[in-house]
Order: structure tokens, then sequence, then C-alpha cells
């Protein structure tokens, strides 16, 4: 069977069923083997991906850029304001597609998400139908949708009849556009004492949580709910459990010590557990969803996405080393154990921020970030872990986007 995407890209109604689909694949049906690590003959971008989802056959791109490109650079497509629409089967330009205009200053698309039918893409930008950082539009043709404005976002959710969007706090819209006044809004907070360099207060990602409420990432050592301060009650660390009004579950997850400078990226809501992207301390760490610990990773960089392919997660990030000092930079596959698989080297560079975003499409895997060339092996004379730029050879050219079958 063909692995499941992370579930902010399927609607809360396909949760129950992914959940037994998972549960299936545990108890012994066959594993789905890892891609190669070559890369497909896709278009890319000339800027920065942050974000990918699928409706039928058009694979949607969300990020920073102007344009799609083919693997000499050349412009294939011109005219793209952060938002593109590639064809699944083939990765080219996807036909009969009018891709929206997200425009303004510093304009960036940070997330997509999609109900199977419609996408709504979050960020900072403008939209000609007077949307203002939250769009929706159709994800066979690109229609622009119902008009929404929100303040800056980082994340989305479609979930149901509502649609959930984080930044600097968690909020709701119905699905016309109104504002959801009844959800309660949370904020996180972060500690400057605790890291050398500036982590701005944010939720990162947010998936449904198994039997209602949400589970989100977040840089924060607290998160409060309406009327509270930052005390040791309200203490939440890159990871907190929302309930289904919005509010703050505070009982949930406490492993994260509160001198810890861990900040979460990225959650992978699982069939018996969670599993979490961390920077700062730099970590892949999966919880039970009582909220304990039932492994961690450490990471050498910070680890910035995750995803399930068959039968390992994925991790992208811009780390070098992964577990005891073992170099394995940008892109690994963990075993559900929380072991690393040596098997699956995928060099990608050269951009120090590396691996952002991921796609399952079957057998295949999207990567999306920031990086100019994927595959061919490592060099040796570069693999260390104190190291910050390894190098390596017999790469093909793949600019900001690649995919491996």
């Amino acid at each position: 069977m063909s692995p499941p995407d992370p579930m902010h890209r399927v609607p809360r109604a396909l949760v129950a069923f992914l959940l037994i689909s998972s549960f299936t694949f545990l108890a012994g049906d066959t594993a789905t083997a890892l891609p190669g690590t070559a890369p497909d003959q896709t278009l890319g971008t000339n800027g920065k991906v942050r974000e990918i989802v699928q409706v039928g056959n058009v694979i949607w791109v969300g990020g920073r850029f102007t344009a799609l490109i083919d693997r000499q650079g050349k412009v294939v497509q011109s005219g793209l304001n952060n938002l593109a629409a590639l064809d699944a089967s083939n990765g080219g330009v996807a036909a009969g597609v009018s891709v929206p205009d997200l425009t303004g200053s510093n304009a960036i698309v940070w997330d997509l998400s999609t109900d199977g039918t419609d996408v709504y893409a979050a960020g900072k930008f403008v939209v000609s139908n007077g949307s203002k950082n939250l769009v929706e539009f159709r994800g066979s043709n690109g229609v622009l949708g119902n008009k929404f404005s929100a303040p800056n976002l980082k994340t989305v959710l479609v979930d149901g009849a509502q649609v959930l969007g984080g930044g600097a706090k968690m909020q709701a819209w119905t699905r016309s556009g109104s504002k959801i006044n009844s959800f309660v809004v949370t904020t996180p907070k972060t500690n400057p004492a605790l890291r050398s360099h500036n982590t701005p207060r944010m939720y990162t990602d947010i998936e449904p949580f198994p039997g209602g409420g949400w589970v989100a990432a977040c840089k924060c050592d607290w998160v409060m709910n309406p009327g509270e301060s930052a005390t040791s009650a309200t203490e939440e660390k890159a990871i907190v459990r929302l309930n289904a009004n919005g509010s703050v579950d505070h009982s949930w997850n406490r492993t994260i010590k509160a001198t810890s400078a861990a900040f979460g990226w990225s959650v992978y809501v699982d069939s018996n557990g969670i599993v979490l992207a961390a920077g700062g301390s730099d970590y892949i760490q999966k919880l039970s969803f009582q909220g304990s610990q039932m492994w961690k990773l450490d990471t050498n960089g910070s680890a910035q996405a995750v995803t399930k392919f068959g039968d390992r997660y994925v991790v992208g990030g811009h780390f070098r080393c992964v577990g005891n000092n073992v170099f394995h930079p940008r892109l690994v596959a963990v075993t559900f154990a929380g072991v690393r698989d040596p098997s699956w080297i995928v060099p990608v560079t050269p951009k120090y921020n590396g691996v952002w975003a991921f796609h399952v499409q079957g057998n295949r895997l999207w990567v999306g970030g920031e990086f100019k060339k994927v595959g061919g092996s490592w060099s040796p004379a570069t693999q260390s872990c104190s190291g910050t730029k390894p190098t390596a050879t017999g790469q093909t050219n793949r600019y900001y986007l690649a995919r491996f079958s």
C-alpha cells in the first residue's frame, strides 16, 4: 500500500482510515522500499521551496520564487509569484491550471494544506481577490475561492469546517473566511536568554490529534491561554497539544527541560505516536499520545521536516551528523524504533539550509528546500560533523525541488 502523507494534507474524515491503514501496515503488510537516490527528471524553481501538496494530478509547490526551471537552470514557466503547479505524472508544468499570484513586499508561502479538493496557502502575501496571508483556491485548476484576512502565518491546516492558521498566535476561521471568535487564541513566547541567536516566537506546524484537538510544533518556551502569564505552569517547549476549543493542554508532554534551547519545526502524527523534528537543541523525537518520550535521536543541526515512507520515517534539515556523531547530512531515513538507516544516503548540496518539505506520492518522494544539487556520493574529505560545507561528487542539478522514485 502507498504510505500516507502527513495528515495536514488530508481532511479529518480520512484520519481514522489512515490510522487504521497504518496499524494494518505495522501488523504485517509488505514494507515499501525507500526511493532510489538518483533524482527523476522533474522541474525545479528559482528560489526556496517551503511546502508541497497534491490534489489529483497536480503537485502544488509553495515558497519564494518566480519561475519553474529545468535542470540546466533555463526558465520553463515565468511570471509565477511564490506558488507553482506541476504535473504529478511527469514533473513538468501542469496543464490547464491558472496559478494564483501571491504577491507583496517580501512575499512568501510558508505552508499549504488541502482537503483533497481545495488548497489553502499561508504565509505573507496579498491576493487579487482581497485575501491577505491566507487564501483558498481549487486544487485542480487554481481558481480562487473564499476571501480570508489573517496576520502573517507560518502554518495552516484545513480540518473539517475549520481552517487553522498559526504564526505569532493560533487562530481559526470558517471555510467561508469568517474568524471563529469562540476559538481560544493561544500565544507562544520565547526566552531570549536560552539562545544565542534570534528565535522569534511562532507556531511552525500543526496536525490533527487522534480523538480530537491538535498537536503543534512551535518556537516557544511557554504557550499561554488568554489571561495566563509566562510561569512554570505554562511551560511548553517545541511541541504542544491543543484542545478541541483551541486552548493549550498544559498537562501534556513534560519531557523537555525548561532550560533546553529546543524549538519545534515539524510534526508527523503516526498510528502510535507523534514524531517531532526540532532545532535549537537539534533532534528527532517520538512521543506517545500521552506525551511521554518513546525515543530521541540527536542531530548536528536542525531537523526541519519529517514524513513517513513505507517502514521508515524520512527526516530533512540542515544537520550534518545523526546520532552518535555519524556523518549523514540533510536527509536521513530512521526506523520506527528511532535507529538511523545507513543504507539510504542522498547527498543534498550546496545550500546550508537544506531540506524543508516532503510530499509522498505513492512510491515517489518529493523533496523541497534550499539546494541546487542532489544525488551522487559525499566526498570523504568533507565528512566531518564540525564542517559547515560538506561536498559531494557525481551530483545532478535539481534546483530547490527534487523527486525520487
